[in-house]
């Protein structure tokens, strides 16, 4: 049986993903509170998609939306900026943030990291 490295095909660590645009996919947009119970935030998990080739498939990527602080209700502005991304239809109506959340739940969009 003959084989060969390949150096591109590798599991990495667990550094940063580095700076670049990556596929990913929503595997679970919820909302959450803090540890000392003080205060929610909208908790996204993206992971590195698999079914295409790129690099870091499967790494999962965290990003939080906080309430402001002055206003204490999350910005509209985050909630379209995601929603385009994940290609929700513009206009579309939602009787609650949870409905909003899970619409969110296993879409697609690409997303630079910085």
């Amino acid at each position: 049986m003959g084989f060969s490295i390949n150096y591109d095909d590798v599991f990495e660590g667990n550094d940063l993903i580095p700076q670049g645009d990556y596929e990913v996919i929503v595997k679970k947009a919820e909302e959450k509170e803090t540890k000392n119970g003080d205060k929610k935030y909208i908790s996204i998990q993206l992971a590195v998609r698999n079914d295409i080739d790129q690099k870091y498939k499967n790494k999962i990527i965290f990003e939080s939306l906080f309430k402001g602080k002055e206003s204490g209700k999350y910005n509209m502005k985050q909630f379209n900026t995601v929603s385009k991304a994940l290609k929700i239809p513009n206009g579309k109506n939602y009787s609650s943030l949870d409905e909003l959340l899970g619409d969110w739940n296993n879409k697609t969009a690409l997303v630079r990291i910085k």
